[in-house]
């Protein structure tokens, strides 16, 4: 969501058509990490280009700069707040995955692995007689 409401926003000022739609593309396209945005960013740019080449290279740069942005600081921050994962793992998770739907589902499956590995440790140790942290 947040990548498709930079997108249209950067869209719109540099007066390309359809800026809401593409920003949409690239919010449904950002499931993908890694390279959802990228793929979302074909439309965009074929459009700018219809407008001006030097349109068409802002365009590109826009998308880079909106991915960088989104993959070096926002992500990173949510997973590690919220799912409490190392980015490392999250990349090595995607490349276990492989192929589209193992890059789609490999994240939500270790968010899931890494709830159940914490309630069964946080048991296993209450049951030894640990503190349970």
């Amino acid at each position: 969501m947040i990548q498709g409401a930079l997108t249209t926003i950067a869209l719109f000022f540099l007066g390309i058509p359809y800026a809401i739609l593409l920003g949409a593309v690239v919010s449904v396209t950002a499931i993908i990490p890694y390279a959802g945005a990228f793929i979302g960013a074909v439309p965009g740019v074929i459009i700018a280009f219809f407008v001006s080449p030097t349109t068409s290279v802002l365009a590109v740069l826009v998308y880079i700069a909106i991915q960088q942005l989104d993959g070096n600081f926002i992500m990173p921050r949510i997973q590690g707040e919220v799912l409490r994962v190392h980015p490392i793992i999250v990349l090595l998770a995607i490349f276990i995955g492989g192929g589209l739907v193992g890059i789609i589902v490999s994240v939500p499956l270790l968010a899931v692995l890494r709830v159940l590995f914490y309630f069964f440790r946080v048991r296993l140790d209450i049951e030894n007689g640990g503190s349970g942290a």
